[in-house]
């Protein structure tokens, strides 16, 4: 992979894992993508489809910490 691809996927890692963690909403991702070059409707699901699974992974580890520290 040459070194604009590795920037690229690397944008698009960041982009998800900053929707992941809440830190942007998904208009803010949808749009980063598409300044990435994504456009497509498959494209598109296919990144917001994980940035999702990102963003439940994230909520359920933050339950999960402040149900360790109730108990």
């Amino acid at each position: 992979m040459n070194k604009v691809n590795q920037l690229r996927t690397q944008q698009i890692d960041d982009l998800q894992n900053k929707y992941g963690e809440c830190k942007i909403e998904k208009d803010e991702l949808i749009e980063g993508l598409m300044k990435l070059g994504i456009y497509t409707a498959e494209e598109l699901d296919e990144h917001t489809d994980y940035a999702e699974e990102v963003r439940y992974e994230y909520k359920l580890n933050q339950a999960k910490g402040k149900e360790k520290q109730y108990a």
